[in-house]
């Protein structure tokens, strides 16, 4: 909280001389191209993001610090999965179990085999009974018994099916135990910075509050003024923006983006005219795996009027 507050001190500081310093230049590069020049813009986030925790327990690790950059999948923070280890390990257990009787083809081939011996069997007592060496009570017997032994084998053919949809619910149930186990972690769903952490390792969250605020550094917001004695606020909405940040040795970094919002607060200016912002979304870059364009940051930003 300490780092937010900093922050907005420091935007503070800037909007200031943006305000006062910030002049409107029209440049010609080209007899086809025009642009606004904007020496004074400052980079805001476009973005912030809450990370709430999705089940309640207690925060059993932190892995990143306030003001780190995190890539997008990045585990934030983790929180304890014992119990659901537990529920994950007897799911596992019920599955291989539920697995091996599935598996498991010797009551289908017992059936077929009392079967093959039951209908030959009264295969010959009708034979014998033809020759006069048979009753009628045993030939009875003996079909009756291959009646029962050819129903065995449906019943053990039925009972494969309902071992195979117990696979199935058991599969389901591992999966919803994974599933549970995975919203223990916080991950980043977009690259970007940690700007606070809310809540620290060991205490207990509940479902829906914030862990941790993170800023999506992907795209960042530039705002600049523009004075109204050249320009009207409706010939920028949409155009094209070159934004300019100033690195060491004299280096320049460049970016691009659109303007996206015209602010209605226009501001008077000394010589009777009026000057408003313009906020542009600029699509950021990284070096060595670091977002150059930061909250805070004082950039140049050309605005070409000729390009959409």
């Amino acid at each position: 909280m300490k780092h937010l507050a900093l922050m907005a001190t420091l935007i503070v500081a800037l909007m200031v001389p943006l305000a006062s310093q910030a002049q409107l230049k029209e440049k010609t590069t080209t007899a086809a191209e025009r642009v606004v020049n904007i020496p004074l813009g400052l980079v805001s986030s476009f973005r912030d993001i809450e990370v709430p925790a999705r089940v309640k327990g207690f925060i059993s690790k932190v892995n990143f610090s306030e003001g780190d950059t995190v890539k997008e999948g990045d585990v934030i923070a983790q929180l304890d999965t014992v119990s659901v280890d537990g529920e994950l390990e007897a799911a596992n257990i019920r599955l291989a179990n539920a697995q091996l009787q599935a598996d498991d083809n010797t009551p289908v081939e017992y059936a077929e085999a009392s079967y093959a011996t039951a209908f030959q069997e009264y295969q010959t007592e009708k034979e014998l009974q033809r020759k006069g060496a048979a009753t009628r009570q045993e030939l009875e017997r003996k079909r009756l018994a291959a009646r029962q032994a050819e129903l065995q084998v449906v019943r053990s053919k039925a009972q494969k099916e309902i071992d195979a949809g117990t696979v199935r619910i058991e599969e389901q149930s591992v999966k919803a135990v994974n599933e549970l186990k995975s919203r223990h972690s916080l991950d980043a769903k977009y690259p970007g910075q940690i700007m606070s952490i809310e809540r620290e390792e060991g205490e207990f969250v509940q479902e829906g509050q914030t862990v941790v605020r993170l800023v999506d550094l992907s795209q960042v917001k530039v705002e600049g003024r523009v004075n109204t004695r050249a320009f009207n606020a409706v010939d920028l909405k949409g155009k094209t923006v070159v934004v300019y940040l100033s690195l060491a040795g004299e280096q320049k970094a460049q970016f691009t983006g659109k303007v996206r919002s015209i602010g209605l607060d226009f501001q008077p200016a000394a010589d009777g005219s009026s000057s408003f912002i313009v906020e542009a979304v600029v699509t950021n870059k990284q070096v060595n795996d670091e977002w150059l364009l930061h909250p805070g940051a004082a950039v140049s930003m050309d605005i070409q009027l000729d390009k959409p």
